[in-house]
This record gives structure tokens, sequence and C-alpha cells, in this order.
């Protein structure tokens, strides 16, 4: 159950203003407010919130991610969405993860939206992304919802509320993933042309980046994942991608998660910040996250030599 409340919580933390009850969430607060600062530089757990409360469901199940889904969940079913105008070119983005407002996540959150603007459609609102809940009441002008794994449940709730199109993705992290995300945009809104411009232009750049990257950091190398399990298809896409292998944490020369001792990823992140933006989705993203792992990766092996 705690999981279930630290998800809840963490939805909290990405919508200032909104008011979650149930489930014991209330009495947890306190808690999690102290967890997510070690997490969080901008945490907002600690301040007051005056938004219309919205109902957690009282058994909660699924862990951290089915506590996020389910706050969601609550917020679709409940929010205002009086004056709904649904546009064909707008859409709603309900899944997205975002467990901190820093810059990793309003990064990934500005990568969804230019990516979705560069097939010439047009992002209202994003759920959950650290805005308030005035953004998430402009979901009332989409003619689209574009499901992310994170929100599958509070996205079908949304789109059948407003009467629009449900187009589920999957999430664009690594090359491969980032690619079958825009194409199917292009299917989906007839978007075609668009679309495959955008990922040969991207992809030109995103490969001439990670070139030279690939004989040292990433060949006959062995990576863990150990984050949250949304990412983990795509993680072993890119690694591949990039002449690695994926392995069990035993045997390999880096470990990504929330794990001690490896390179963090996800929640809790407490030894790494970031007040810049950096994005870690989309082609752009997945240039910089393969940075982050080749640096780890060849610092490891050079503590090893010189322990050796």
């Amino acid at each position: 159950m705690s999981g279930f409340l630290h998800g809840a919580a963490l939805a909290l933390n990405a919508a200032p203003d909104v008011v979650l009850r149930g489930a014991g969430l209330e009495a947890f607060l306190p808690k999690a407010a102290r967890l997510q600062e070690r997490h969080d530089l901008a945490s907002s757990l600690g301040g007051a919130r005056r938004g219309p409360p919205f109902a957690l469901p009282t058994r909660g199940e699924g862990g951290l991610a089915g506590g996020y889904a389910a706050a969601l969940e609550a917020i679709a079913a409940g929010l205002d969405l009086d004056g709904a105008a649904p546009s064909a070119r707008s859409v709603a983005v309900v899944g997205y993860l975002m467990d901190r407002n820093e810059g990793d996540h309003r990064g990934n959150v500005a990568e969804l939206e230019r990516m979705l603007r560069a097939v010439g459609l047009e992002p209202v609102s994003v759920w959950l992304s650290g805005r308030p809940s005035v953004h998430l009441r402009e979901a009332r002008r989409a003619g689209a919802v574009l499901s992310l794994p994170h929100g599958r449940a509070a996205a079908r709730v949304l789109a059948g509320r407003l009467g629009a199109r449900l187009v589920e993705a999957e999430l664009p992290f690594g090359l491969p993933a980032t690619r079958r995300f825009l194409e199917r945009l292009g299917r989906e809104f007839g978007r075609e042309a668009q679309a495959e411009a955008f990922i040969e232009a991207e992809l030109d750049e995103a490969v001439a980046r990670l070139r030279w990257s690939v004989p040292h950091a990433f060949q006959n190398r062995r990576f863990s994942f150990a984050g949250d399990a949304g990412y983990a298809p795509g993680f072993a896409e890119l690694i591949e991608e990039l002449g690695g292998a994926v392995t069990a944490p035993d045997g390999a020369d880096l470990v990504v998660g929330a794990a001690a001792g490896g390179l963090e990823f996800g929640y809790p992140s407490e030894r790494r910040h970031a007040l810049n933006d950096e994005a870690f989705l989309g082609f752009p993203g997945a240039v910089s996250f393969a940075s982050r792992l080749a640096n780890a990766v060849v610092k490891g092996l050079y503590v090893k030599r010189g322990r050796s």
C-alpha cells in the first residue's frame, strides 16, 4: 500500500494545486514530502493546496505506478470540463510519469510537445507536467487523447468524457521507440509525410552524435536495468542498437536505476539533480541518456583497471 501512496504523492507533486483524498493519503503525505525533498529540489508536496478534491480508490493496488495511474484516473473522472470545445488538431497527452519537477522531466514535457508540433498537432495539455489544474483543464479543447503507459485508464476516461479519439502510444524512450512513436502519430493523424521528414532529420543528427561512443562505451559492454518497468523495453532496444547487451545486475558493467552504486535513473534519484532541461525522451533525449551511460560505463572501467 505504501508504494501505491507514494505513486499518488508523485502525482500530487506534479500537479501543484490538485487535492487528492482517500486511501489514507492525507496521513501519508508528511512522510512522502520528506522523501520527495531528497529526490526533487523543486518539490511542491509541502505547499498549501486549495483546488477541488478528487477521490482516490479506497483499495490501492499496483505499487508506485498503480498509485500514480489511480491519481490520474481520479482527476480524469472528476475534472471540470465545462466549455469543452474539441479541435481536430489539438491533443491532450495523458500518462506521462513526472516523478519530479526538475529539468529532466521539464525537458521531457517540452520534447513531447515539440514532437507533436513537428507533425502538425497542437499539445494543449500534458498529464502530468508540473503545471497547475488550469493547464489540466485545457484538455477540454482536445479532439484526441494520446495515451501513454502510466495513464491508460485515465486516458480512456478523459476521451470518453470529451467524445475524443483515443490513441495509445508507447513511450518515445530510445531511438527505435521514438521512431515508432512518431510513425504512429503520422498514421493516426494522417501526417505520415511530416513524421517521416522529422524522423529522417532527427535520426541523422542523433546517429552522427552517437557514432563515436559505440566502440568505446557500448560494444560488448553489459548493462542492467533496475528502473521503472515502463522504460525497460526502450532501454533494452537502445543498448542493443548501440552494440551492448542487457544482462542481470551481477554480470553488468553498469546497473541503471535507483540502485545504490549504479547510474541513478527514475525514482528515487537522490545523488543527481537536473537544474537545466535535460530530456531523456525523443531523439535528443536518447543522445543525452546515451551520453550519461557512456560516461558512467567508461568511468567504471577505468576504476576497475586502476584497482587491478
